[in-house]
C-alpha cells in the first residue's frame, strides 16, 4: 500500500460511534480498552 486512508472516519457528519481523532496530524487513540469506539447514544 502507497497510501491508506486513515482518517475517514473524520469525514462522516452523522457517524454513530466516537474514537479514535486527529490532533496535530496525529492520531489519538482513546485510553479505553481496544481502539476505545463508544456508541454515542
Amino acid at each position: 500500500v502507497d497510501y491508506a486512508d486513515l482518517d475517514g472516519n473524520l469525514l462522516i457528519s452523522n457517524d454513530p460511534f466516537k474514537g479514535p481523532t486527529v490532533e496535530k496530524g496525529k492520531i489519538i487513540l482513546p485510553t479505553d480498552a481496544g481502539l476505545g469506539v463508544e456508541p454515542t447514544a
